[in-house]
């Protein structure tokens, strides 16, 4: 990354790995979206405990959370390399004065 003048570079592999799926994710997320919104549809999964194997429970995890898990991308390191990005173009422009 080059901010005028001044190259900083910062390893963001979660990042890359969002920009590597995001027309498919996005593709998904728009067919979740349309399921929730015109269709009224809630996704759901059976209970995790013996006794309450029978029953359907709503997943209570959004879609960009769902998306990370069917990727396979940890969201906390996302914002951890998202910060770091920021305090590097920060301290770039610092030290340009």
């Amino acid at each position: 990354m080059s901010t005028r003048g001044v190259n900083i570079h910062i390893e963001t592999p979660e990042c890359d790995k969002m920009l590597k799926v995001q027309t498919q994710s996005q593709a998904i997320g728009r067919f979740l979206e349309w399921l929730q919104d015109e269709r009224n549809l809630t996704l759901a999964e059976y209970g995790k405990t013996r006794h309450d194997s029978d029953e359907l429970f709503p997943v209570r995890l959004g879609i960009n959370q769902l998306l990370a898990e069917y990727f396979n991308i940890d969201l906390n390191k996302v914002e951890q390399e998202k910060a770091a990005i920021l305090d590097g173009v920060r301290a770039a422009h610092s030290a340009k004065g």
